[in-house]
């Protein structure tokens, strides 16, 4: 895919090229370097949106319960990223992506801090992100915005409910690919997200202890980014700006709306993999059909086939018993031959098959050898008549 996409980019010569996907930011120095080397230093300009710790963490955990099956509560999830003792840190590639200031500077370092553009992301200013690209695209101005959010985040009590949900399936055993197929596909996306959220619905929040070091991490990102020498559009501060404290919410309730989306989503998944499944078997039924016609015909020809290698070998039968009846008759004496004539047709066939000259010259060996021997000689074979 790699190849197909640096091929694409290749080929065109005339426009600017938007490379986007989030798990860049989880690349380490040898990755973000292949990156620059395949596509060539030159011709690179790295954009780095950011958004405040406090905002990024809640969500980031809200969508893994559905990206990555998630059983873990916030608190606990929380604790990994700040207790460095923990038995259980978070993986490598999450810590490059959290950490913005290293980030930044890893690709400042890489291709120079004039070639990153760092922007700052505020929920106040919906239109600020679309407007930025356009202006590194060159687009004019409102091609990109939507006017609306089409990636919203589970809320509170939707994060309450996939988090039991995990954990119910994981007891039961149920496998990745059928929830890939149930609850992503299913309650998650056409359950849950295609509805709209209330207005005052709580969102997931941080507890206090949390929100004060992600607060401390904005800030401390922050003072990097802005030492770094990067282009920044936006404000710095907003990496430090304090959460609203989270609300709280009922973990043993679970509003009705809530469920009753999530389970027509899992219904709607279910009937759209039975189609699926459907489609699958009428395809491998009509497949198996034309392989049955096939052979069908395939057996006739060989049926076919069979008849007339049978034939040939009647054919090759026949031919051999004549050659040999025609070489044991070549070996026959003219006597033989005579004799096996009726008596009255011996004189007219035997004068009919050989010509004077043969005849005689039989003759003459026998009464050659008579007078030399006294002793009639036997008959021996004549040439083939030519007749």
């Amino acid at each position: 895919m790699w190849d197909d996409l640096k091929a694409e980019i290749e080929a065109d010569t005339s426009r600017r090229i938007l490379v986007s996907h989030e798990f860049v930011s989880q690349a380490d120095d040898t990755g973000c370097r292949r990156i620059v080397d395949e596509l060539g230093p030159d011709q690179i300009h790295v954009a780095i949106t950011l958004r405040s710790p406090a905002t990024i963490l809640p969500s980031l955990w809200a969508q893994s319960l559905k990206d990555d099956a998630q059983m873990e509560p916030l608190d606990s999830w929380l604790s990994r990223i700040y207790d460095n003792a923990s038995d259980r840190p978070m993986p490598a590639r999450f810590r490059r992506a959290y950490d913005q200031a290293e980030l930044v500077q890893r690709w400042a370092r890489l291709i120079g801090p004039d070639k990153v553009t760092v922007i700052v992301v505020e929920r106040s200013q919906p239109t600020a992100l679309s407007g930025t690209f356009e202006s590194l695209l060159g687009l004019p101005a409102g091609t990109l915005a939507r006017g609306v959010d089409t990636n919203r985040s589970f809320t509170a009590v939707e994060a309450n409910a996939f988090q039991r949900l995990n954990c119910a399936l994981a007891d039961h055993g149920v496998g990745w690919q059928s929830f890939n197929e149930f609850v992503w596909k299913g309650a998650a996306n056409r359950g849950l997200l295609a509805r709209t959220a209330v207005g005052d619905e709580p969102r997931v929040g941080l507890p206090v202890w949390a929100a004060d070091a992600a607060v401390k991490d904005g800030k401390r990102f922050a003072a990097k980014i802005g030492d770094s020498g990067v282009r920044i559009v936006g404000d710095l501060d907003q990496l430090s700006a304090v959460p609203p404290p989270a609300d709280h919410v009922d973990g043993d309730t679970i509003p009705a709306d809530v469920a009753i989306r999530a389970l027509t989503g899992v219904i709607l998944a279910g009937a759209n993999t039975r189609r699926r499944a459907e489609k699958r078997s009428a395809q491998r039924n009509a497949k198996i059909k034309r392989l049955d016609e096939v052979t069908t015909k395939l057996d006739k020809t060989n049926q076919r086939l069979d008849g007339e290698r049978a034939k040939s070998k009647r054919v090759e039968a026949d031919l051999t018993r004549v050659k040999q009846e025609l070489s044991d008759e070549k070996k026959r004496t003219l006597y033989h031959r005579v004799r096996k004539l009726p008596p009255t047709e011996r004189p007219d066939q035997t004068a009919a098959a050989y010509t004077t000259r043969e005849l005689l010259a039989a003759l003459k060996r026998r009464i050659t050898h008579k007078l030399r021997t006294g002793k009639p000689k036997p008959l021996e074979p004549l040439p083939w008549p030519r007749k």
